[in-house]
């Protein structure tokens, strides 16, 4: 079985595509994560960091 695919988008707008815990593209524009999202059914969480 696969690892789900995701998109985060951190705080500071940064959008990155993760297989599991292994991040594969850094630095999607807004634009073409929500590309994916819609048609490839991705889905988009918000990456939370505590200090």
């Amino acid at each position: 079985m696969q690892d789900p695919v995701r998109i985060t988008v951190r705080p500071d707008g940064r959008y990155t595509l993760y297989r599991g815990e292994t991040p594969l593209i850094f630095g999607l524009s807004r634009d073409m994560a929500f590309s994916l999202a819609e048609s490839c059914g991705v889905v988009i969480e918000r990456a939370y960091s505590i200090n």
